[in-house]
């Protein structure tokens, strides 16, 4: 009986991919992945975001249903009155409410 033996020979660019190597791919796939959430989270974000004028009425005071009708510092306009159930009252005696 005769026996073969074949010898195979590997070329040195066919190698394995080093642990090295390997060892890279998952801070990165996991620092990608981190990064694709963080801009959803931004994005939405903004995307909740509400734009309000910049202008500032003359106001004295403002009073709001959540605060029990308590004397606050007025804010500039009804876009920046917290929660909408705010009246502003003006330096001229007349008053904004704010829905």
């Amino acid at each position: 009986m005769l026996s073969r033996h074949l010898h195979t020979h590997t070329h040195p660019s066919s190698k394995r991919p080093s642990s090295r190597m390997s060892s890279t791919k998952l801070p990165l796939a996991i620092l990608l992945l981190l990064s694709g959430t963080v801009m959803f989270g931004w994005i939405q974000y903004c995307a909740e975001a509400k734009v309000c004028p910049l202008f500032c009425v003359q106001a004295e005071y403002m009073t709001c249903n959540s605060t029990a009708g308590e004397r606050l510092n007025p804010v500039c306009n009804c876009c920046f009155a917290p929660g909408g159930d705010c009246t502003i009252y003006l330096s001229n005696g007349g008053k904004l409410q704010c829905a």
